[in-house]
């Protein structure tokens, strides 16, 4: 024991003597200016040694001007122009970092955040700024390492006007756990049985062709038919009389009459991607439909999309405060800032198959399939789905609460936590975990819903509204819906609500924005919806609307991927257009958001050809087999 206690020690100076000797290395070269002189003795206490052995090392190969460390110099984030402009997040270069290789560790990329205590925030316009800077460390060290010596370090060297906080750091080399694996082996079960039933399915369509293909005999009457003669049917002669039936000949005695799958075999076709496409994008509707939804579900999808690309990226724009003041005084950017309400227009309950199976692969498989300097940050809502996964789909089952009593809770909420009438401000994660998520503050769209969808049963959808009533009732029910959409345009500029009225406007805004789209539905399936019904029930909206629902559940998978990977912060351009005013005839300038438009539309496209490979896997599937178990379809 007494040697192995020896040998520790002598390490340990030995150790010690290492990282002495790097304040005694000579100035580095390029001009770079001379590194600070630091005591390591005291942090080998609280970091791990091989860390701090190989931090000397990078020291001493700076001096030395060897490439690889002058890399990890390079890769580290600087300060960049802009920083009063909302330049918050420094990233340095991703890849260079992890391309270091050395013959004792390689580059490991690292997220630091740091407190700038003298600086004022061009947003709040406040002191203190919370600073995101990219480092490249050895692959030795921890995050916990990192953020340690920063902490012991970077308030010395800036006088305690910086103060690092938290950080973390991305591993590259990750193994697939159990959890991964499980849901790997799913998808190719799953993949195996899409294949065979596509088969099955092919291969009967192939019989039937051939059978349609053979030529046709006549009908003849086989009570005037010998034994003889009903082998072939040729010159028959009467011979007892009997009751007459009739069979069709033209099939050869060995012929077999065309297949018709059973149970199982009905079970088999629910999952062939033939049959599965035919039935997606397929236009023809049965009687009765409601024409009308189909479109206001692709456009109610599309809105989401568009908000969701613009709020996931905010948090990566390096002009964020410019864009901020810029377009937030404007009322039509309201359609964008305010569409949380655009969800509301989805107020039938979630079909638990595909969310369920789609869960499993966002949280299962989704942290291995990209990298980058925010690939971190996209991960959390995975890992929160796979902590929180139980409560996700017991929320299917919580149907039966009245409006009134989510009405009050949601009020009450909202004025106990002091919530605003959006994300915005210090209270903007209060704002999506105690409301924004919460399934009590969507009972109204749902009662809404399931109210109009009375009223249609009711009048059989037959229901003569008088023009000028019609065009009264069109007029309420914009206006209705334009407040609950535009009603925080002035929240959003300067004149903030009170604690009473935000918890009012929290309360009611889900329901009034689900009166406008549900008198939309209304209005356009008893006939009364004039342009708007010619509009909503385009045929193309048909196979899209069918998807809606896949791309509700996938689109924040294409999203985050998207900005999780990317390795440059976003600058938003704003094109300036000329416009003129008709009234006043004075020119006006329109700013389009050329980076966010881009971004929008591969967002949307992508969205929608992923949900339509989920609900080719997933969703028809699961719809076919419920009308195979049940025997819906066979009686209208």
């Amino acid at each position: 024991m007494e040697k192995i206690l020896t040998a520790a020690n002598r390490h340990s100076l030995t150790i010690d003597n290492q990282l002495t000797d790097s304040t005694n290395l000579p100035a580095p070269p390029f001009g770079l200016p001379n590194l600070p002189s630091i005591n390591f003795t005291n942090l080998v206490k609280v970091v791990s040694v091989q860390c701090m052995l190989d931090g000397q090392k990078i020291l001493t190969g700076i001096q030395q001007s060897k490439p690889w460390a002058l890399n990890m110099i390079d890769a580290i984030a600087k300060p960049p122009s802009g920083i009063l402009n909302g330049g918050f997040t420094w990233l340095g270069d991703y890849d260079e970092c992890l391309d270091i290789k050395t013959d004792s560790f390689h580059g490991k990329y690292c997220r630091e955040q740091l407190y700038l205590a003298t600086f004022t925030n061009p947003l709040t316009r406040q002191k203190g700024i919370s600073l995101n800077a990219g480092i490249c460390v050895p692959s030795s060290c921890s995050s916990d390492d990192i953020l340690t010596l920063l902490k012991s370090v970077v308030p010395q060297l800036s006088n305690q006007t910086v103060f690092p906080y938290s950080g973390s750091c991305e591993e590259t080399d990750q193994s697939y756990d159990t959890r991964a694996i499980v849901v790997l082996v799913i998808l190719s079960n799953f993949a195996i049985v899409i294949t065979l039933a596509t088969i099955y399915d092919v291969f009967i369509r192939v019989m039937e062709k051939r059978q349609k293909q053979k030529p046709k005999g006549g009908i003849i009457n086989i009570s005037y038919v010998s034994s003889e003669e009903k082998e072939t049917g040729d010159d028959y002669k009467p011979k007892v009389e009997e009751p007459e039936v009739s069979v069709d000949v033209g099939q050869d005695r060995n012929e077999t009459s065309a297949y018709t799958p059973g149970i199982i075999g009905k079970a088999w076709l629910s999952f062939s991607v033939y049959t599965n496409i035919e039935k997606i994008l397929g236009t023809k509707q049965a009687a009765g439909t409601l024409t009308a939804i189909n479109g206001i579900r692709f456009i109610s999808m599309s809105w989401v999309i568009l908000g969701h690309t613009f709020a996931f990226g905010l948090g990566q724009m390096d002009n964020a405060a410019q864009v901020y003041t810029k377009f937030i005084k404007r009322k039509s950017f309201m359609a964008i800032m305010n569409a949380e309400v655009s969800v509301d227009s989805f107020f039938a309950l979630r079909l638990t198959p595909p969310y369920m199976l789609v869960l499993m692969v966002f949280t299962g498989l989704y942290p291995y399939l990209g990298s980058g300097p925010f690939w971190s940050d996209s991960k959390t809502s995975p890992d929160n789905c796979h902590t929180n996964w139980c409560s996700k789909i017991a929320g299917t089952v919580v149907t039966g609460v009245m409006w009134l009593g989510c009405a009050i809770a949601t009020g009450l909420v909202s004025r106990h936590f002091d919530l605003q009438t959006a994300q915005k401000g210090p209270h903007s994660e209060d704002y999506f975990n105690q409301y924004y998520q919460r399934p009590y503050t969507r009972i109204g769209p749902y009662l809404v819903g399931m109210f109009c969808g009375f009223l249609l049963y009711q009048t059989k959808c037959k229901c003569k509204i008088n023009k000028y009533l019609n065009l009264v009732l069109w007029a309420v029910f914009t206006a209705i819906a334009s407040a609950a959409l535009y009603g925080v345009y002035r929240d959003y500029n300067g004149h903030p609500f009170s604690t009473d009225l935000a918890a009012t406007f929290n309360t009611l805004h889900r329901t009034a924005w689900s009166l406008g789209v549900c008198w939309v539905i209304f209005a356009c399936a008893t006939g009364n919806g004039g342009i708007v019904n010619t509009i909503l029930s385009w045929k193309a909206f048909v196979p899209l609307g069918k998807l809606t629902y896949c791309a509700y559940l996938v689109h924040p998978i294409v999203i985050f991927y998207y900005f999780g990977s990317r390795r440059k912060l976003i600058h938003v351009d704003t094109h300036e257009i000329p416009s003129v005013k008709m009234r006043k005839l004075r020119k006006t300038k329109l700013h389009v958001l050329s980076q966010q438009i881009y971004e929008y539309l591969g967002n949307l496209v992508l969205a929608y050809a992923c949900a339509f490979v989920a609900s080719l896997a997933f969703e028809a599937p699961m719809m076919g087999l419920e009308k195979v178990i049940f025997r819906r379809g066979e009686k209208k």
